[in-house]
């Protein structure tokens, strides 16, 4: 049990930084104390001077997103046979895909997708310009590999082993699955350094150097490829061609080479869009530095990142865990910024709109779609255990979508747990540390007495394996957002229903 104890609220630290908790406009924050703005926030304020409230995208109309998904639906008139769907490409398509796999270096690249970006509104053909609004975003990953690799070397030898591990792979798949030049091109593209007008691009020396480039660099990408998207009418689906991707010599025989691109497909590209700008606006709401430097110390309790030889090890407790959280050189990771207050609140926003797409898509993916199998996305898939999908959906979108507090039940006891998720957006915590238990265990050993013969027992004294384990918690900070806590044995039964409910995948990833 302590492991999950564990894992639902010190993983809901960790999570909540890089993605999991949102937030509405800043109201009342009763549980906080805001003070004067760090250090760290100053540079970075400095660095990333955008403000959330001007961050803005297309409102949604949830009614006129399932009509236009169910006359796309009407329209489509695929053709019967797939290799057909070459007439479908527009010349200037074909023209631009034959550039893209003659390309042989980054740089050439970059100018590529700069050209894109800089003709798009030129374009007139729509598979031409659903083409180039997928891949221009790329252009704010360029040289990341590179990029990261100073941070990463300076605050942990073992995340930067596991970072040049995942850039091998990276370059050996490309080398295996996509041999050409221009996939070859692209990996340099994500791992080599480049230069701006002669200046090298900078590498990242802190955490908030990270925030900077998602804030500067990959938030104005997402939102221009955000409203480009939902400009384009896909009603009448747009062919694409496999080879885009898979290379010039791939696809020989025809078969699957080409697909079709509609609504749907759409939809749920704005869905996962608007999921990664929540997330990127809640990372950017609290204070990250140190927190590589936290990963490390929490992996030298396990005795991973150090040389040393583990002697003695008595296991590793939440206690331990817990410790090196709450140590001072970690004081501001986890802290709300000053300026978070907003940028919760376009988190919360940008979540929403995720969740609303999804559902409307899900919800026009029960009707059948001629030639579905050379879409995409083959709806007909998703027929496949429906109504335990359709549960996880009506789970999730009922809580992110809510205002007040909803209930949760657990499907195998019965129990309910109440969640107030939109307080965790309207009075986001000051210091996600607040999560973390504030008491232990603190009997190493337990003595029962265990029979020996009939009528006589004996003392036998053994391990305590909840050694360390939580028994207390700031259950009146707990109950903000988890109103039902009012003593710290509820735990438990949350723990129980949000580990047995229906959905429980969906709450706790979306």
């Amino acid at each position: 049990m302590e492991r999950k104890k564990a894992f639902f609220f010190i993983t809901l630290f960790s999570l909540v930084l890089s993605r999991e908790v949102f937030a509405e406009k800043e109201k009342s924050h009763s549980n906080k104390v805001v003070t004067s703005a760090s250090k760290d926030e100053k540079i970075l304020l400095e660095k990333a001077p955008f403000v959330a409230e001007n961050l803005e995208t297309p409102a949604i109309d949830e009614e006129t997103l399932n009509a236009t998904l169910i006359e796309a639906d009407k329209k489509r008139k695929p053709a019967n046979n797939n290799e057909s769907y070459a007439e479908l490409l527009s010349p200037t398509l074909s023209a631009l895909i034959t550039e893209y796999h003659n390309i042989k270096t980054s740089d050439e690249l970059a100018d590529f997708i700069k050209k894109l970006d800089t003709n798009y509104d030129s374009y007139t053909a729509t598979d031409v310009k659903y083409f180039a609004a997928t891949i221009i975003p790329a252009l704010s990953t360029r040289g990341l590999l590179y990029r990261l690799r100073n941070l990463f070397s300076i605050e942990s030898k073992f995340v930067h082993s596991q970072m040049i591990t995942y850039a091998k792979a990276l370059a050996l798949q490309a080398d295996i699955f996509f041999p050409y030049q221009n996939s070859k091109a692209f990996v340099d593209f994500v791992a080599a350094p480049y230069y701006n007008n002669g200046v090298k691009v900078a590498e990242f020396n802190k955490e908030y150097d990270v925030q900077v480039w998602l804030v500067n660099e990959v938030v104005p990408q997402l939102i221009k490829q955000i409203n480009r998207l939902t400009k384009l009418n896909l009603k009448t689906a747009v062919a694409w061609d496999q080879r885009a991707v898979f290379g010039p010599n791939s696809f020989a025989d025809g078969i699957r080479r080409f697909t079709l691109v509609g609504e749907f497909e759409k939809t749920l590209q704005l869905a996962s869009i608007h999921g990664a700008l929540a997330s990127i606006y809640a990372s950017r709401a609290y204070g990250v530095n140190g927190s590589i430097r936290l990963s490390k110390e929490i992996g030298m309790v396990f005795g991973v990142d150090t040389l040393k030889f583990v002697t003695g090890s008595d296991g590793v407790s939440v206690k331990n865990i817990v410790d090196v959280l709450k140590k001072s050189d970690f004081i501001n990771v986890g802290k709300l910024y000053t300026d978070g207050g907003p940028w919760m609140a376009k988190a919360l926003e940008a979540s929403r709109s995720s969740i609303t797409y999804v559902k409307s898509a899900w919800n026009q993916s029960k009707n059948s779609r001629e030639n579905n199998e050379d879409f995409l996305i083959n709806t007909g898939l998703f027929n496949v255990n429906r109504e335990t999908v359709r549960k996880n959906i009506d789970i999730v979108s009922r809580v992110i979508l809510s205002s007040g507090t909803e209930s949760l039940r657990s499907s195998v006891s019965g129990e309910v747990a109440s969640i107030n998720y939109s307080a965790f957006f309207t009075n986001p915590p000051a210091d996600l540390k607040s999560f973390l238990p504030i008491d232990f265990d603190k009997s190493e050993t337990v003595t029962k007495p265990m029979r020996t013969i009939a009528g006589q027992t004996s003392n036998e004294t053994y391990r305590n394996y909840l050694f360390g384990a939580p028994t207390k918690w700031n259950t009146g900070f707990l109950a903000t957002y988890y109103p039902g806590i009012q003593k710290d044995t509820d735990i438990n039964k949350y723990l129980r229903v949000f580990g047995q409910m229906a959905g429980t995948w969906v709450a706790f990833t979306n």
